[in-house]
C-alpha cells in the first residue's frame, strides 16, 4: 500500500447532473466505508441551519477511532484496509458518530460532499468485488454476504424498503441478477444492489477544444480519487472519478 498525500486533486464526472430521489429515516444515520483500501477521506455536511454544518478529514487513520468490523483494520502505513487478498471476506468501517441527514420538521435531506482516495487489489485468481460508500441507520448488517452483495445485503433482504440504505457502489464484477452494465461501473443504490442509476467507470480530460472520455479500470491497483456530492435543494447527486495523477476537475459545471 502506497502512502498518499492529502492534496485535493481533481477530475471529471462519471455521473454528470444525475438526479436522484433519496428517502431516509429521520433518526441520525451512519456514514460507512466498505472499501478494499481507503487512503484519505474527507466529508463536509451542509444543513439549512448554519449551526448544524460540520465536516471532518482523515489523512491517515491511526487516530480516526472508526468503528471497524469484519476484516477491516488500520495497517502500519495508516491506510484503512477493509479486506486483505483473501476470498469471501467482508470488511466495514463507519464514522463513529451518527449524522443527521434529514430535517425532522421539513423532511428535507441536507446537502453533503465527500472526497476520498482508494485502491482496489484482488486475490490472485479473481478480482475483488469492489467497494461502496454507504449511509445507513445501523453499522450492523446481519446475514449480509460477501462478493456481489458488498457486505450489505443477502438474497432475500436485497430490495427491502425497510433497509433505509443509500450506497454508491464501485463495482468490478458484472452481475446479471442486478442488471449490471458490465464489470467496471459506478452505481447509485437505494435499498438494493439493482442500481437506480449507473454508468461505466470513466474520467474526462481536455485537449484543446476537445473533451476526451477515458475508461477507468477500477482493478488497476492504482490510487483513484472519488467525489460524491449531493445538493439537497436541487436533489442532484454527482459522482466523480479520476486517477490520482489527473489534476483539474474537467467536464464539470
Amino acid at each position: 500500500m502506497h502512502s498518499i498525500p492529502s492534496s485535493s486533486m481533481a477530475s471529471s464526472s462519471t455521473f454528470h447532473n444525475m438526479r436522484s430521489s433519496c428517502s431516509y429515516e429521520i433518526e441520525p444515520m451512519r456514514v460507512g466505508l466498505l472499501f478494499q483500501a481507503l487512503l484519505l477521506f474527507l466529508l463536509n455536511f451542509f444543513n439549512s441551519t448554519n449551526s448544524d454544518n460540520f465536516g471532518f478529514t482523515f489523512s491517515g487513520f491511526h487516530r480516526s477511532n472508526l468503528s471497524l468490523n469484519g476484516d477491516a483494520e488500520i495497517i502500519q502505513s495508516g491506510a484503512l484496509q477493509l479486506t486483505d487478498n483473501s476470498l469471501q471476506v467482508i470488511g466495514h468501517a463507519f464514522y463513529p458518530h451518527p449524522i443527521r441527514f434529514k430535517n425532522t420538521s421539513s423532511g428535507k435531506v441536507s446537502s453533503f460532499s465527500t472526497y476520498f482516495v482508494f485502491a482496489i487489489t484482488g486475490p490472485i485468481f479473481t478480482p475483488a468485488a469492489g467497494l461502496a460508500f454507504v449511509i445507513s441507520p445501523s453499522t450492523q448488517f446481519p446475514g449480509a454476504r460477501y462478493a456481489q452483495y458488498f457486505g450489505l445485503f443477502y438474497k432475500s433482504s436485497n430490495g427491502d424498503p425497510q433497509n433505509h440504505v443509500f450506497a454508491v457502489e464501485f463495482d468490478t464484477v458484472q452481475n446479471v441478477e442486478f442488471d449490471d452494465k458490465n464489470g467496471q461501473h459506478v452505481g447509485i443504490d437505494l435499498n438494493s444492489l439493482t442500481s437506480n442509476a449507473s454508468e461505466l467507470s470513466a474520467y474526462y480530460t481536455e485537449e484543446g477544444h476537445n473533451t476526451l472520455k477515458h475508461a477507468l479500470d477500477l482493478t488497476s491497483e492504482e490510487p483513484i480519487q472519488a467525489w460524491i456530492e449531493y445538493d439537497g435543494v436541487e436533489k442532484l447527486l454527482n459522482v466523480t472519478l479520476s486517477p490520482l495523477v489527473i489534476i483539474g476537475r474537467n467536464g464539470r459545471d
